[in-house]
């Protein structure tokens, strides 16, 4: 039976008439450059796949990996001639479902691989990379929420009813309401005093320092920019060719590195307005990444159409492990 398949899903020769100019792409490529060469631009694109602790399940059978999430003792006094105190084994096990399995596919007409330059190879693996590495830090992103009801499309809006347990960036301790300000929401930009609050609240729930990271949209980037503290030298204590001032990095906020990406979702307040972002302040510990298959490049010749299939695909499973090592905050976008 013929594969079914409409007219501008395939690549086509670029002199072909009445073919739409977004069909117009066309590359001679061999499967062994495009497996090897697509893993470049999508781990350039990651942000917060790298970010969170990764598991490594490639070659492994099976749907669910049980993550032991330890709970910690307590050391106690021995006293003369008396028994010492076990500790009591309290830790749980939280299943991580392998359930995601997402592809990026072209399709080539023969008359088309023929013709084109072969420049647009890299078009093509830079496209896959970045909407695999989008849509991985898309789930990853959304284990922010606490009260999970919808599952938005990679760069759709997020009800703000789902983040209950987000805190508004400008004091980084009242939390989000959505119905606040005649149901407009109370986001409010990150400052210095809401930065100092987050980290101490991870402090006060004995989250390691090494491992945390902001993880910011744009718009707070360039709100932090306009506070001298973040920007100049003694306090990033960057020098040389390292100096935020020169190159534009934002550096670390009181040692916690930041991180900034267009990835951070959209949220709407109770009046339907998505005038809103999420980001957040998160421990690698908080989020776990399993990948079951790498991204991987699989070719196929459909000889009715006489056009190569190319597909990019991988399979992964996100979950957070570790509530109390993530906060979620809410800012204007």
């Amino acid at each position: 039976m013929a594969t079914a398949f409409a007219a501008g899903n395939f690549t086509t020769s670029l002199n072909t008439p009445n073919v739409a100019s977004s069909s117009d792409e066309a590359g001679a490529f061999t499967p062994e450059q495009w497996s090897n060469e697509v893993i470049a631009p999508y781990k350039a694109s990651r942000v917060l796949a790298g970010l969170v602790t990764n598991w490594n399940f490639v070659g492994q059978y099976g749907d669910t990996i049980h993550v032991p999430t330890f709970v910690r003792g307590s050391a106690n006094t021995k006293s003369a001639e008396a028994v010492v105190t076990p500790n009591a084994t309290t830790s749980t096990l939280t299943d991580v479902s392998i359930d995601k399995h997402i592809e990026y596919t072209v399709l080539m007409e023969k008359f088309a691989e023929i013709q084109a330059m072969p420049s647009m190879r890299r078009a093509y693996i830079d496209d896959a990379g970045y909407a695999i590495s989008r849509k991985i830090d898309w789930d990853l992103h959304l284990l922010g929420r606490s009260n999970v009801t919808t599952a938005p499309a990679v760069g759709g809006d997020v009800d703000g009813l789902e983040y209950g347990d987000a805190v508004i960036g400008s004091d980084g301790t009242t939390a989000w309401d959505e119905t606040a300000n005649t149901n407009a929401g109370n986001a409010a930009a990150l400052s210095d005093a809401g930065v100092r609050r987050m980290l101490r609240t991870m402090d006060d729930s004995n989250v390691p320092m090494e491992g945390r990271s902001f993880i910011l949209p744009p718009v707070e980037l360039e709100s932090l920019r306009g506070i001298a503290r973040f920007t100049e030298q003694a306090f990033t204590g960057e020098s040389g060719s390292g100096n935020t001032i020169r190159n534009g990095l934002m550096g670390d906020l009181y040692g916690t590195p930041i991180y900034v990406t267009s990835g951070c979702p959209n949220v709407q307040d109770q009046a339907g307005s998505n005038d809103q972002r999420a980001g957040l302040l998160l421990h690698k510990a908080a989020f776990v990444l399993v990948e079951q298959q790498r991204v991987e490049a699989v070719q196929a010749f459909l000889s009715e159409f006489l056009a190569t299939q190319l597909t990019w695909h991988t399979i992964y499973g996100v979950k957070e492990v570790r509530a109390a090592n993530v906060i979620p905050f809410i800012v204007p976008a």
